[in-house]
């Protein structure tokens, strides 16, 4: 476990839009095995699960937020896949913490799946994709979640139209963080 308020070398370098970053797990087998499950397998019981997880795991700094919402899919990916990891991951969160959850984001535009991209691709993709539609993050504290982080792109993405919409502070979740060693090279 990193110590409170740790930022990695390119955190210190360009600070995220997001405050801090809580994660449960590294992006390796098994769980690779349950998000590409909950993702692309319909197994969405598993979303349940995790989002029940995180909140215990991470009930303290829940407790610190006042609004929770989630990285939103496309509306033509969520249609395609039947519903929204994300969303089933923050009910969870929700429910068994008891912050209240908003549906505060909306993507604007359909993007090309990160997981094919380079970091630099990543970045220049997830470009002003995202909208807050909602003044209830004005002075709110919001908890962000997603189901996994790689370059914190859509992240960074996500937490910047919060921060736009007047969130004072933006904690994101993750269940998984991808290790460095799994990650695409970069194409800078």
């Amino acid at each position: 476990m990193l110590p409170p308020g740790y930022l990695c070398g390119r955190c210190r370098k360009r600070p995220p839009a997001f405050d801090s970053l809580l994660c449960a797990w590294s992006y390796d087998d098994p769980l690779t095995h349950v998000i590409t499950s909950l993702k692309f397998r319909r197994l969405e019981y598993l979303g349940s699960q995790v989002g029940n997880y995180l909140a215990q795991r991470f009930a303290p700094a829940i407790a610190t937020c006042d609004l929770i919402t989630e990285v939103p899919l496309h509306w033509t990916r969520r249609i395609r896949r039947g519903y929204d990891q994300g969303k089933i991951i923050a009910r969870a969160v929700a429910r068994k913490s008891g912050v209240p959850r908003i549906s505060a984001l909306r993507r604007l535009r359909a993007t090309p799946p990160q997981s094919r991209l380079s970091r630099s691709e990543r970045q220049k993709n997830l470009a002003d994709a995202f909208r807050c539609g909602s003044e209830r993050v004005r002075g709110k504290s919001l908890l962000l979640v997603d189901d996994v982080v790689t370059t914190g792109a859509t992240l960074e993405a996500a937490a910047t139209a919060l921060k736009s919409a007047g969130a004072t502070r933006v904690t994101a979740l993750l269940a998984a963080k991808t290790p460095i060693d799994l990650r695409r090279p970069s194409k800078q």
